[in-house]
């Protein structure tokens, strides 16, 4: 497991390392460590792409520069930040800095339970990160994990997968009807939204003539008959999502 952490204050810095090697040990895990003084360092970090995935990356608010917020929204689509604990002395962040990526918010002063808590968490969601394999236009392998997937989109015979991506998100298509689709993925929480989009709800956000997705642009219609349920279905998504993490 790699672990990341960003404070400027250094003796906060050395005490969650030292709470992690805590945890480690008595779990036997094998781990490395990034330390990060600012924002501007953990960018430099992402901006490499063969630096290894920071696992859990324990983030100060309070940063000089780009506070930890900001920062969370510059990193949201690098793939080499997997998971974000944030650590903040207010609780009016909590809902500032939830996303995809946020797997929880420790209070200062912070002890060993908390940081154990949010690393457990972590391992937990890397065991569920479900990595589905179809096959695209040309043949190719197409690999995509779950949690990336924002929606399906029939094309004819064959189906757009739009997920996360630099520019708001990244399309492919694969060799598969939605209708077949719609039967593999409702056990993960995808739904019809409209006769020509299957959406995942754990990344939405709001359901009402559209879709909207966390850390996203993008949109989709919701088809009249379809709404009541995407309502209810985004409410219970979102209300479980915030219930595992805070």
């Amino acid at each position: 497991m790699v672990i990341g952490i960003c404070d400027d204050n250094e003796s906060d810095l050395l005490r969650i390392e030292r709470f992690c090697e805590t945890y480690m040990n008595e779990n036997g895990v094998c781990c490395q460590y990034k330390r990060f003084l600012n924002g501007e360092e953990v960018i430099q970090y992402c901006e490499d792409p063969e630096n290894p995935m920071i696992h859990l990356l324990f983030l100060d608010v309070e940063l000089p520069g780009i506070n930890g917020i900001d920062l969370k929204e510059r990193i949201m689509k690098n793939n080499l930040i997997y998971r974000i604990a944030f650590i903040t002395n207010y609780k009016e962040n909590v809902y500032r800095a939830f996303s995809l990526k946020t797997i929880g918010f420790i209070d200062k002063p912070f002890a060993q339970e908390d940081i154990s808590k949010m690393i457990n968490l972590t391992q937990e969601e890397l065991k569920d990160n479900i990595v589905i394999e179809y096959t695209g236009y040309h043949g190719e392998k197409i690999n995509v994990p779950i949690q990336n997937i924002l929606y399906f989109e029939a094309d004819e015979s064959y189906t757009k997968i739009v997920t996360y991506g630099q520019n708001g998100g990244a399309c492919q298509l694969i060799s598969r009807k939605l209708g077949q689709i719609e039967k593999e993925m409702k056990e993960y929480g995808f739904l019809r939204v409209h006769k020509s989009y299957l959406a995942n709800a754990a990344n939405m956000v709001e359901a009402g003539e559209k879709i909207r997705f966390r850390d996203s642009g993008l949109t989709i219609p919701v088809g009249r008959k379809y709404r009541e349920q995407a309502r209810k279905c985004c409410l219970l998504f979102g209300k479980e999502q915030m219930r595992k993490r805070l």
